[in-house]
């Protein structure tokens, strides 16, 4: 495999921006109708993101509301699966955010 190198305007230009999403036909679609596409990238990083904060939010509350049944043998096990859904929420979380920054910045 050969290494991908850049010159210095595409970096300026923000190709790492592109990074976030696989494919030659976005690249395609961007090209033949840039606005349209643009427009639509950011639309749904935006939602993802905002359902990713949905995520975190239910998670830190199934949580909070399970930490009680800890004193339970049998359903101890449900505080622990909450707080690795948590864990997941928040790695989810960064992810979309970078992805709608960089949806942004195109």
């Amino acid at each position: 495999y050969a290494v991908t190198t850049y010159t210095d305007e595409e970096k300026e230009a923000g190709v790492w921006n592109m990074d976030h999403w696989l494919g030659v036909e976005l690249i395609e679609k961007i090209s033949s109708d840039p606005v349209t596409t643009l427009g639509a990238l950011q639309s749904k990083s935006n939602m993802s993101f905002i359902l990713s904060l949905v995520m975190v939010l239910l998670s830190v509350g199934g949580l909070c509301s399970s930490v009680p049944l800890l004193r339970n043998r049998e359903l101890s096990i449900i505080p622990t699966l909450m707080a690795i859904i948590m864990g997941m929420s928040f790695v989810f979380l960064l992810f979309t955010y970078h992805r709608r920054k960089a949806a942004c910045a195109l």
